[in-house]
C-alpha cells in the first residue's frame, strides 16, 4: 500500500529564523495535491508583504491585525518540503521550539 505523499511548509523570517507551520501542536502536512494552490497563496502574501509571525503570540497572521509591531517579524519565504524529507533542526516550531 503506498502512502499518500504530503507537503509541510517552513515560513523563514525576516530575522533569518525559520519557523514550521503546525496544527494543533503538530507540523501541519498537507496532500501534495494542494501544493500548487498553496505556492500561488504564499506567493500572494510575500509580494504584498501581508504576512508576519507575532513574538509574543506565537502565531502567523496579516501584520494589520497586530497591535504591537515591535513584536512581530515579516515573513521573508516560504519553503515547502515533502512530509518525508528530514525536518530542519534550526526550525521551531509555530507554537514553540520543539520538544
Amino acid at each position: 500500500m503506498e502512502l499518500e505523499r504530503t507537503f509541510r511548509t517552513k515560513a523563514v523570517l525576516a530575522d533569518g529564523h525559520s519557523i514550521y507551520l503546525t496544527r494543533n501542536g503538530a507540523i501541519k502536512l498537507n496532500p501534495m495535491d494542494q501544493l500548487a494552490a498553496a505556492e500561488r497563496e504564499q506567493r500572494a502574501l510575500i509580494y504584498r508583504e501581508t504576512i508576519a509571525f507575532s513574538i509574543l503570540g506565537r502565531k502567523f497572521a496579516p501584520k494589520w491585525s497586530f497591535v504591537n509591531l515591535e513584536a512581530v517579524i515579516p515573513v521573508k519565504e516560504f519553503v515547502n518540503e515533502q512530509g518525508e524529507d528530514p525536518l530542519d533542526p534550526s526550525a521551531e516550531l509555530e507554537t514553540g521550539p520543539p520538544n
